[in-house]
């Protein structure tokens, strides 16, 4: 029963993806759209397995999950201590300044793109900077309302025991926010992977929006395509994978109404090689795409080179 009710939810999950890749098949063949503009589902997986090939999606989606890894890192060390600042100050002190963050948590990040260039040119720097923007404030927000939400008899029962404030800290606070950090983590960095994809059609070499710019400028509709698919399933994965863990994590938090689990789900804690796996899952991440970007920026320098020692015998023969 349980592996009958697995399957039926697994049919049912994916038969909308189904049927989304045959409207899409049916669609271009049948040439309701230019087909120049317009390939086939199949010409799309076809172009995925060739750019596999060639190690080119490899490089740009190593790339790009560096990029926002490093820019999530950075807002993480920003948003989460002024949250938890924020948070246990008191109610007039917050409401001082929640309207100010919110004020910037509206601006668009697109409107500030020049800014950020303007700053940081159009380098790397840009582009970690703008994936740390936008992660920065579903990290504080949510930081700052779980520290806000903790029950106050336990904050008053360790200050009855005089708890020194890192105790406190570490042993109340955070344990008690830590649920809503993480949502906010989650959201950070769905966020940040679709905005890194409109910072790097600005300057860049390599990583997915690199990719689809470059396919795009050049007519390579199949690869632009391509790259397309390749950007939904990463995004749906890193989703599936952050949900996952925090399932595992806050395995006693109840999803569903009434505590019913779903069918045939057994909430299981976050094990110690569930921490190593991640763990390993994030510094080969870190190892690979610095690896890939010293690759990409070597291999920029050599065609800047080579195409600088033709110059002047292009030069020489037009004249």
């Amino acid at each position: 029963m349980i592996a009958a009710a697995k399957a039926e939810r697994a049919a049912l999950k994916w038969s909308g993806l189904a049927l989304l890749a045959a409207a899409w098949e049916t669609l271009a063949r049948t040439r309701v759209f230019d087909p120049q503009f317009f390939p086939s589902f199949t010409e799309t997986v076809v172009g995925v397995g060739k750019m596999l090939a060639s190690g080119l999606l490899f490089t740009s989606v190593m790339v790009s999950l560096w990029r926002a890894s490093i820019g999530l890192l950075i807002a993480i060390a920003a948003a989460i201590p002024l949250g938890l600042f924020f948070g246990r100050r008191s109610k007039d002190a917050a409401d001082c300044f929640n309207p100010f963050f919110r004020m910037l948590a509206q601006v668009n990040p697109f409107s500030l793109m020049p800014i950020f260039i303007l700053f940081f040119g159009i380098g790397e720097a840009m582009k970690i900077a703008v994936v740390a923007w936008v992660c920065l404030w579903p990290v504080f927000f949510n930081t700052f309302e779980g520290t806000q939400h903790i029950d106050p008899a336990i904050i008053k029962l360790g200050r009855a025991t005089r708890t020194p404030p890192l105790t406190m800290l570490r042993k109340i606070i955070l344990p008690g926010a830590s649920a809503s950090i993480f949502t906010g983590l989650r959201l950070g960095l769905e966020m940040s992977f679709f905005m890194l994809i409109a910072a790097e059609m600005v300057g860049a070499t390599y990583g997915i929006g690199w990719l689809v710019h470059n396919s795009s400028m050049n007519w390579q509709f199949v690869r632009m395509y391509a790259a397309f698919l390749c950007t939904v399933a990463l995004g749906w994965g890193m989703s599936a994978f952050l949900k996952r863990v925090h399932r595992r994590v806050f395995f006693w938090q109840e999803d569903l109404p009434l505590g019913i689990p779903a069918a045939g789900e057994k909430k299981q804690p976050f094990a110690k090689t569930d921490f190593a796996l991640t763990g390993a899952l994030c510094f080969l991440i870190f190892v690979l795409g610095t690896w890939q970007i010293r690759v990409a920026q070597r291999n920029l320098q050599d065609f800047t080179r080579v195409r600088h020692e033709h110059r002047p015998i292009q030069a020489y023969r037009e004249e």
